[in-house]
């Protein structure tokens, strides 16, 4: 498994004395079950974990400005709306990331040392990174599949909005398996 990806070295740069991706250790030996899980050939590529409030109180802000770069005729609230669907909005709801919970992964496929082509890159907010999206191949559909089973035999609970995020423990864990309540809360660590 590989530790370490663009999208985290960002938050570190950041965030300098945020200097290593945190998981809680059960979702940690979680993902090395989901990683086992996979054809020989495949690693997981871990993309992001926990996320300090601050982190993600910034991601909705940065991707409602994108969203509004690109739609000019927009208001603020669609842009906040559009922000939502991709991104736990510390206002309203407990993020998973901040959790220690949530991970983005991404595979790796060492047969033709690339990823995975899954239809889309993570973080993309359109419909091409929904789970089932109809926008995507086959193949796509079949390499989403794999790393979806690959998650649930470890326990892991997926969203329908993205492809690559999962989560052990947290609130959308807890639903997804019909759970009274999630396993873990807040964390933040001392830095």
């Amino acid at each position: 498994m590989i530790l370490r990806e663009a999208y985290t070295r960002n938050i570190i740069k950041a965030n300098p004395k945020y200097d290593k991706v945190l998981l809680r250790q059960e979702v940690v030996k979680r993902l090395n079950l989901a990683s086992q899980s996979l054809p020989k050939n495949f690693s997981l590529v871990l993309k992001a974990g926990h996320r300090p409030m601050e982190v993600q109180r910034k991601e909705i802000k940065l991707n409602m400005q994108k969203f509004l770069e690109h739609n000019k005729e927009a208001t603020q609230h669609e842009a906040l709306v559009h922000a939502r669907t991709f991104i736990d909005d510390p206002e309203i709801k407990l993020p998973s990331h901040c959790c220690g919970s949530a991970v983005d992964v991404d595979v790796f496929d060492s047969n033709i040392n690339m990823l995975v082509d899954f239809g889309c890159p993570i973080n993309t907010t359109t419909e091409a990174a929904y789970m089932h999206s109809d926008s995507i191949s086959e193949q796509q559909k079949s390499n989403r599949l794999t790393l979806l089973r690959a998650m649930l035999t470890a326990g892991f609970a997926p969203t329908f909005v993205e492809w690559w995020y999962f989560s052990y423990g947290d609130s959308v864990w807890a639903y997804f398996y019909d759970r009274p309540k999630s396993l873990y809360g807040l964390i933040e660590p001392v830095l």
